[in-house]
C-alpha cells in the first residue's frame, strides 16, 4: 500500500534541500582531492574506493536496522557516538606518532586530524 503524497511544495523544498547537499563537497570529496593532488591518480581511485566501502558499510548496517536502534536507544546512540570520537583521537594521536619518521608530514597530518575531530565534535554537538 502506498502511503500519501506529499504536496508539491514539500517536495520541491525537499529537492532543492537534496540538490544543496550534492552540489556542496563534504570531507570525504575534500579528503579524496587532496590524496588525488598530493600522490596523483592512483591514490585518488583508491580513496574513492576507500569512501565507497565505508559508504556500503552504512547502507547495510542501516539496511539492517541499525538506524532504527540507535533512534529508539539513546544508550546505544551515545556508545556510537564516543566510539566515533576516540576513533578520530585515536587517528590523530597515531598520525603524530607514525610522522616522527617524516617530520615534514608531523604539521600536515596534526592539521587534517584536528580538523576531522572538530567536524566530528560539531556533528556530535548537532545531534544533542
Amino acid at each position: 500500500m502506498v502511503g500519501p503524497v506529499p504536496e508539491l511544495s514539500t517536495l520541491a523544498v525537499f529537492a532543492a534541500a537534496a540538490l544543496a547537499l550534492l552540489v556542496v563537497p563534504g570531507p570525504s570529496v575534500l579528503y579524496i582531492v587532496a590524496s588525488s593532488a598530493e600522490h596523483g591518480r592512483r591514490a585518488g581511485l583508491a580513496s574513492v574506493a576507500g569512501v565507497h566501502a565505508g559508504s556500503m558499510v552504512h547502507v547495510v548496517a542501516a539496511a539492517a536496522g541499525l538506524s532504527a536502534i540507535l533512534v529508539r536507544s539513546a544508550v546505544a546512540f551515545q556508545v556510537l557516538k564516543y566510539a566515533g570520537a576516540t576513533d578520530g583521537a585515536y587517528a590523530l594521536v597515531a598520525a603524530s606518532v607514525a610522522t616522527r619518521l617524516r617530520p615534514a608530514l608531523r604539521t600536515k597530518l596534526r592539521w587534517t586530524g584536528a580538523v576531522y575531530l572538530a567536524l566530528g565534535a560539531s556533528a556530535a554537538r548537532a545531534t544533542r
